[in-house]
């Protein structure tokens, strides 16, 4: 296999559901904040070079987003229709927000605990992790609100301000380059002290490794809704995913045919939302027509076996998944994987190896396994920089670059920031 067209269009909008990811978030007047978000990914999918490279993509519903904490984001969503087919979606589910410590915490890292995914059968138990459930909760949760008049004044004045930063820091970036670079080096510095810690840890028991990850993935929310119904929104006049879905399905003529998109923490989403719409479709497309599929970027697993097996078997549109064998987060959380992460990088990367024993320790019982569908694997280039940089840069322009985006000048800051 090769990358497709499909890979090109379905990661750049997968890489657009990070636009605003740095606005701060402050709830005073939740749709001033929506807004911004919807503008920004507005302006992304009307880019005269992304429109180029991808086509032509209407947004439809949302975005939709998130917090977890009292920070940025955690979460973000929309929904965009090709232009002249109404039934052709796509559902964009945005990653980690890089940002926001509470969705790094609670987005990603809780796989210690596993929670049962409520539609299969008994015999078959299969779970997704907490992190995934938490994730799946939040997702339907969303709505997109109609925002009201002074919202759009208050708006409106900070669009001016917000299309200017993006851009320019994006130009410094790229006209810079030693600014990057000195931005890695001081990510390096930084990250040293950590790494130095935890090289004592392989001579040292196993139990010591275990109590820390025992730590990292304990977690005192109670178990996240998942099954049907969905979780209420806050604003129950706002307009969730399953509310667009529905009426969408009521109204079109020709059966709906869906693609749930993510990168990293949303390419482990894609299929685990893609499910549950193919769970509840009665609720939601009454004539039993839509076809739905996912496509996932970069993402780690999202559950047990069981899941995996019934994400495949239950999906009746297209499903695909493109991995960077040089990323690192596609190596989580499945026992095999996690051991090939100390030979990155031509071994670069062995100081991770205790780390990685005591995650294999904590989750031998677990089960984590990857979707069994259609999957592209290639390898990024390295570049021989920085450990930090260098998994940065596998995991977000490697894609870019192999799916043929970079060569349109698509890279990661241009869908991030403009």
């Amino acid at each position: 296999m090769a990358a497709t067209s499909q890979d090109r269009v379905h990661l750049a909008l997968a890489g657009l559901t990070y636009r605003g990811f740095y606005y701060w978030d402050w709830r005073i007047l939740e749709d001033v904040h929506e807004l911004e978000i919807r503008r920004t990914v507005a302006d992304g999918l009307a880019d005269d070079v992304i429109r180029r490279a991808i086509g032509d993509w209407t947004l439809v519903w949302g975005p939709a987003t998130r917090r977890l904490g009292k920070d940025f984001d955690s979460s973000a969503m929309y929904v965009v229709e090709r232009k002249g087919k109404r039934s052709e979606l796509v559902v964009a589910v945005r990653g980690t927000n890089p940002i926001a410590l509470s969705d790094w915490d609670e987005g990603d890292f809780k796989v210690a605990q596993q929670i049962e995914w409520p539609f299969a059968p008994p015999a078959e138990m299969a779970k997704v992790s907490f992190s995934t459930a938490l994730g799946l909760s939040t997702l339907l949760r969303m709505a997109s609100p109609e925002p009201s008049r002074l919202a759009t004044v208050i708006e409106s004045p900070l669009a001016t301000v917000s299309r200017f930063v993006p851009g320019a820091l994006a130009k410094l970036a790229r006209g810079v380059p030693t600014v990057a670079a000195d931005i890695a080096r001081q990510l390096e510095n930084a990250f040293a002290p950590a790494r130095k810690a935890w090289e004592p840890i392989a001579t040292q028991e196993a139990e010591r490794s275990k109590r820390v990850l025992t730590a990292l993935g304990s977690t005192q929310r109670h178990p996240p809704a998942i099954g049907w119904p969905p979780p209420q929104p806050p604003d129950r006049g706002a307009v969730t995913l399953v509310d667009f879905l529905r009426e969408r399905a009521r109204k079109e003529a020709d059966p709906l045919d869906i693609v749930v998109t993510g990168h990293s923490k949303g390419g482990a989403l894609a299929p685990t939302l893609a499910l549950w719409l193919r769970e509840t479709r009665a609720q939601w497309d009454a004539k039993d027509r839509a076809r739905i599929g996912f496509h996932a970027f970069a993402g780690p697993t999202p559950g047990d076996g069981a899941f995996a097996r019934r994400v495949a078997k239950e999906l009746n549109g297209p499903c695909r998944r493109v991995v960077n064998s040089n990323d690192v987060v596609p190596h989580a959380w499945a026992l095999a994987d996690l051991a090939v992460l100390p030979k990155l990088y031509g071994g670069k990367l062995a100081w991770v190896a205790p780390i990685t024993t005591a995650i294999q320790t904590q989750l031998k019982n677990h089960d984590y396994e990857h979707v069994p569908v259609a999957t592209e694997t290639f390898s990024g280039k390295l570049l021989g920089v920085a450990d930090v940089a260098e998994m940065a840069h596998q995991h977000l322009d490697a894609y870019l670059e192999y799916v043929g985006l970079a060569r349109q000048g698509v890279d990661t800051l241009k869908l991030f920031l403009g």
